[in-house]
């Protein structure tokens, strides 16, 4: 982070003497803030009423009628871009909007529970000692599978976040009593009060139907730093576990791979229907932002015990909508050591296979506030071109860079294939709770494959990785990470492995 922030530096003491006709105002343009630094949101509020001059309807932004197309390749040839996509703005004016980690609403986990539990019956257990030695166990084998999944980053953990959670999962069994003193009754999806001196107040639900399917809510609407995230998982019983490994991106009217014909029968528009509903049942406006075919296989990194998938789902992937325009999304991982992402994104996955419903990840809801804001002026797209074209070798160019002497090089090869004009969540980072904006942004998606050559000329396999510093691994397959995120109010790079 701190090596981008310098080379952000340098871009603007050079960027002064070229003409980005941007028409950003002389305090904003004079501002290291509204190129990439840590942004000020009341900032925001000032420059976007001072910003009149720029696009305010579609008409406005100037989109090219066909796709944008582009190429770079550095003089060493170790960074690739190839950008070919289409350029799409919501038809709706974009606001400025204050928004909160705000945690679920009794009415969002009433309508999920309902849709996924209709016409069966439900118990959860209240009182003390509800863990007992039998349901920590069963996490434990829950977490070990998502570990040999390496599927840890789902739930905002590294690999070594994990390795430890689970040594404490079984620390934790080795304390469980035999039997809960807690009391089983029915449920119908309430949440209850937990009191936590140490994380905070929060609201919980364990529902567990005969079946075995189980519903796991943990909400924290006190939006506190300190506090975890707020989550939502569901999975059915016996369900296979599915990971990205080999995923294979799906458009609407693509054929299912050769490998899943006949393992996967139920239709790509059928099983989006099943998982729109359940959105639907929760109230919340959402659009569909990707779609995956993913399977049950396992790399065997872990446990040595490689497998061919047996079983194949459909993963959707939302992005929230406010005022009808959807908010940005992107499942950022740090693996590098350093600070993780403050604010998680938002991000809502179903899986839906043969069977139904067979998993639901749901994280960090927001709620908005003031939601009767003034219209913004946007940053044409012509300009947030230039700026693409501009940043995006001087932010990628340092990440082909090795300190390790057994390394040549480090090539990167980034395809753009779709820019949105969106929402993007820019975090306040110097307030106490999880508070930020959605900023209008251009919103540059698609791949970034990684590949490292070795000094003596051999070459390890390319693999995917997400984000600007997102994590790098097999388990990602191609699709639409969040390549450069250009704020469309005054022109600045929002870094989203840092939320602002």
């Amino acid at each position: 982070m701190q090596r981008l922030k310098q080379v952000l530096r340098r871009f603007l003491l050079w960027i002064g003497a070229v003409a980005l006709t941007i028409g950003i105002c002389g305090c904003a343009r004079g501002n290291p803030e509204a190129y990439g630094m840590p942004t000020d949101v009341e900032r925001l509020f000032t420059t976007a009423e001072q910003l009149q001059t720029n696009a305010t309807s579609t008409s406005d932004y100037n989109l090219p009628d066909g796709n944008y197309r582009w190429d770079f390749l550095s003089d060493d040839g170790s960074l690739n871009v190839s950008v070919d996509a289409p350029v799409t703005a919501p038809e709706e004016p974009l606001l400025l909007v204050r928004a909160v980690a705000s945690g679920f609403t009794q009415s969002q986990i009433t309508g999920i529970f309902r849709c996924l539990f209709d016409g069966q019956s439900a118990t959860t257990i209240v009182g003390k000692n509800v863990q007992t030695k039998a349901s920590v166990q069963e996490q434990l084998d829950q977490m070990k599978q998502v570990l040999r999944d390496e599927a840890y980053s789902d739930y905002g953990f590294t690999k070594e976040e994990y390795e430890e959670a689970i040594r404490r999962q079984e620390a934790a069994y080795a304390d469980a009593p035999i039997a809960s003193a807690g009391e089983q009754v029915s449920t119908d999806g309430t949440m209850m009060t937990i009191r936590d001196d140490s994380q905070g107040d929060y609201q919980a639900l364990d529902a567990r139907t005969d079946a075995g399917d189980t519903l796991v809510v943990r909400s924290a609407p006190e939006n506190d730093r300190s506090q975890l995230p707020s989550a939502c998982r569901f999975d059915r019983y016996n369900a296979p576990e599915y990971s990205m490994l080999s995923a294979v991106w799906m458009q609407e009217g693509d054929a299912l791979p050769p490998y899943a014909q006949g393992k996967l029968t139920i239709s790509y528009d059928q099983a989006k229907r099943v998982s729109d509903a359940l959105l639907a049942a929760a109230e919340t406006d959402v659009t569909l932002l990707a779609a995956y075919v993913v399977g049950d296989g396992q790399t065997g990194n872990t446990d040595g015990l490689a497998r061919e998938a047996a079983h194949y789902a459909y993963r959707f992937v939302y992005e929230r909508k406010v005022n009808n325009v959807p908010v940005a999304t992107d499942a950022w991982t740090q693996d590098s050591g350093e600070s993780e992402v403050p604010w998680q994104y938002e991000q809502i996955n179903v899986h839906v296979d043969d069977e139904g419903i067979a998993q639901v990840r749901w994280i960090e809801p927001i709620a908005i506030q003031d939601e009767e804001m003034d219209t913004v002026s946007i940053v044409p797209f012509p300009q947030a071109r230039e700026i693409f074209e501009k940043m995006i070798p001087i932010v990628y160019s340092p990440q082909t860079d090795s300190a390790n002497p057994k390394i040549d090089q480090i090539r990167l090869s980034i395809g753009v294939s779709a820019i949105h004009l969106s929402l993007l969540r820019v975090e306040n980072p110097s307030a106490a709770s999880k508070s930020g904006l959605l900023v209008p942004a251009w919103v540059f998606y698609g791949d970034i494959v990684s590949q490292t050559i070795r000094s003596d000329g051999t070459a390890e396999p390319s693999y995917h990785r997400q984000g600007m510093h997102g994590a790098e691994g097999n388990r990602f397959a191609p699709g639409p990470t969040i390549v450069l995120a250009i704020n469309a109010v005054d022109g600045s790079v929002i870094d989203t492995s840092q939320g602002y």
